[in-house]
């Protein structure tokens, strides 16, 4: 049973162990697949910003292609330039009305066209066409900038009239004269119907507050929402962006909002730059990715399910495995320990034997100097005759019985052992040399009168008494009491001799 014991207790500590290293793997794999996961799904959320980013900028390249083609039309008309340089606003506006309104019918989102001198005063706006000469020098960088260079130029401005991506090209005649400007102005939203034309999303136009000062037109005013974000007004939104734009944060490249139980990637990278590169205005848009989340959750849900079963799985083959070894090792210990008890102890009797005397005896030396320890050493007198007289087989019982006795008279805790044939050997521990002398001579007594040996057979017993002495070796112990056990004899047997012991 302790070895039993001991197989549970060694069976449980392996068993936590195993457990506990699989629960860590089992955490170091959730955490490192939970890693994996939003590192996946970083990359898809970068993805898409791109993908938007790339409509973007695709759709500036092609604004700029396509009016610089028309730039270049309008450079080889003859009587165009001739009108420009003798500044024939009305002949101008008509040869020009009809490619403006078809400008505009292919693109609806087309409003600028405005011509130049080359020291920026306006010849015609065709999108208002009764304001003209007026200088714009100081409140409209792009068109000085493309003057004085003569060089094209791009990107977002406010006029006096709007606010739009202008591509201001130098119109320069077939004898590389430089005559003035040629601007063409697209409204921001523009973009946005490009853009939904890949994607679905909402959008949010905003421009920074402080770029709005050269607009004077009061229409253009009215259509500027009160509301910022920032150093931002917001000069187009939509229903969705009316209830969250408060969550907006203009600091960060992108953000994941839930609104009305649908989550939203807000994009905040879309610019659109003064021709100098400048933060002036920007396209926030929202794409709706609640399917797109909901798979992720899922994904997440399955590999943590998976690494749930995995774990159960791996417990349970873990436990299998165990139960049967350790089955196989209780079986395998139960033998040795039944192997061992049987090496320990006599066939014959039931008590211990020499080899367990040899085995114990030094506990008893290391526990001198706690303990006392009486040696008695004593043998059945003329056993031999009762064999002779008897046969073996009573003389077996005979010793059987002596054991039986000794059992019984004797303390559990006293040590008795068959030394061999008639001989018995015991310990006697933790009790006063008087009182063990008195216990084993009334035990001789009690042998000598007892009448349950078999056949009535009276037995008597000679005796050696001793005390075990510190660090004593065995042999010289058993030398010793053997020597009073022999005195017993020679004087006359059924008796105890006793070492003479100050106590």
């Amino acid at each position: 049973m302790i070895l039993s014991s001991s197989i549970k207790r060694t069976k449980l500590k392996y068993i936590t162990i195993t457990f506990t290293i699989l629960f860590v793997s089992i955490l170091l794999r959730l955490y490192y697949d939970k890693y994996q996961t939003e590192a996946i799904f970083k990359r898809e959320i970068d993805a898409m910003q791109k993908y938007t980013a790339l409509l973007f900028n695709s759709e500036i390249r092609n604004l700029q292609g396509q009016y610089l083609s028309i730039n270049k039309y309008y450079q080889n008309e003859l009587d165009f330039n001739l009108l420009i340089k003798q500044r024939d606003r009305l002949k101008l506006y008509e040869k020009l009305k009809s490619d403006y309104y078809s400008l505009k019918e292919l693109n609806p989102h087309f409003y600028v066209m405005h011509i130049f001198d080359k020291n920026n005063t306006t010849i015609l706006r065709m999108h208002k066409p009764q304001s003209y000469d007026d200088n714009l020098t100081n409140i409209r960088p792009i068109v000085r900038e493309v003057n004085r260079e003569k060089v094209k130029k791009s990107g977002f401005e406010v006029g006096k009239n709007g606010m739009t991506y202008r591509i201001t090209i130098p119109y320069t005649n077939r004898e590389k004269e430089h005559i003035g400007v040629i601007e063409y102005g697209i409204n921001p939203s523009y973009f946005i119907e490009k853009l939904r034309q890949n994607i679905t999303i909402e959008a949010m136009i905003l421009v920074k507050t402080d770029a709005l000062s050269p607009l004077t037109n009061k229409i253009e005013k009215k259509k500027i929402k009160k509301k910022k974000i920032g150093v931002y007004s917001i000069i187009q939104t939509s229903s969705l962006f009316e209830k969250i734009s408060s969550q907006i944060d203009l600091n960060k490249p992108y953000q994941i909002l839930n609104f009305n139980n649908k989550s939203y990637l807000i994009e905040n990278n879309l610019e659109l730059n003064s021709f100098r590169g400048e933060d002036v205005a920007k396209i926030i848009v929202a794409h709706d990715i609640t399917s797109f989340i909901e798979n992720h959750q899922e994904n997440i849900f399955f590999i943590h399910s998976l690494n749930l079963f995995i774990l159960i799985l791996i417990a349970s083959v873990i436990i299998y495995i165990f139960n049967i070894y350790t089955a196989t090792i209780q079986t395998l210990s139960l033998k040795a320990e039944h192997y061992e008890t049987k090496a320990i102890t006599d066939n014959l009797t039931g008590l211990y034997n020499r080899e367990y005397l040899n085995r114990f005896y030094p506990k008893i030396t290391n526990n001198i100097k706690n303990h006392i320890y009486v040696c008695v050493l004593f043998d059945i007198d003329h056993f031999k005759h009762v064999n002779d007289t008897y046969g073996h087989v009573v003389g077996d019982q005979v010793l059987n019985q002596l054991s039986k006795l000794a059992q019984d008279y004797f303390r559990k805790t006293d040590i008795l052992i068959r030394y061999g044939g008639e001989e018995f050997i015991l310990f006697i521990k933790d009790i006063t040399y008087p009182v063990a002398s008195t216990k084993i001579e009334n035990f001789r007594k009690y042998i000598e009168a007892t009448n349950k040996f078999p056949h009535n057979i009276k037995i008597t017993i000679s005796v050696g008494v001793g005390v075990v002495q510190n660090k004593e070796e065995l042999n010289l112990l058993v030398d010793r009491v053997d020597k009073l056990l022999y005195q017993a004899k020679e004087s006359g047997r059924n008796r105890v001799i006793f070492e003479k012991y100050l106590n």
